[in-house]
């Protein structure tokens, strides 16, 4: 994990209705946790030029107390939110993903008779597991090891693994094989 950002938090509790004065008194641990939110800046979201598949997590020092907490960051937002109960300093740390599978075909493909469908990572050294049932793959799922015909409509679910990295995510791609095009059934 690399460190992106430190954060020092502060949690103020204001005595009486003027928020004006100095009456307040400073929230170290709360009895149940606050949600907080805040904006990545652009810095720990872009790489090389293009938008990265990145993890974050928080490291929180409350004290003599080191924690990861996990966290939730959404894309559209820019925004990553986590719970804590304590406030002190947080670091935000991040690692990239594996990259996503990429399918030699835009999902929604139409064929007629076969389609060869092949499978790569921009993670090199990534192996790439995909299922063509519905399933969610993992690493126990089929490895892709070449490329792939099929005879019927599909769908296809991939993930690229490499330790050492979190995994990528999942991508799921349908091809629809049109009526009357002939050809066998099954894999070859």
């Amino acid at each position: 994990y690399a460190v992106a950002q430190y954060l020092d938090i502060k949690l103020w509790k204001v005595i009486g209705d003027d928020f004006s004065t100095p009456n307040k008194t400073q929230v170290t641990e709360t009895t149940a946790p606050v949600k907080i939110i805040f904006t990545m800046p652009d810095v720990y979201l872009i790489g090389a030029g293009s938008e990265l598949d990145r993890e974050y997590k928080i490291i929180r020092v409350h004290g003599t107390e080191v924690k990861i907490i996990d966290g939730t960051f959404d894309k559209a937002t820019k925004q990553f939110s986590f719970m804590s109960d304590k406030f002190s300093s947080y670091g935000i740390i991040y690692t990239d993903k594996v990259g996503k599978p990429e399918f030699s075909h835009a999902d929604g493909t139409q064929f007629t008779s076969s389609l060869s469908v092949t499978l790569t990572s921009s993670t090199p050294g990534a192996d790439i597991y995909y299922t063509t049932n519905g399933a969610t793959p993992t690493a126990a799922s089929t490895k892709y090891t070449g490329p792939i015909t099929i005879y019927s409509s599909t769908i296809f679910k991939a993930i690229a693994i490499k330790s050492g990295q979190p995994n990528s995510d999942v991508v799921s791609v349908t091809y629809n094989r049109l009526s009357g095009g002939g050809g066998g059934g099954g894999y070859v």
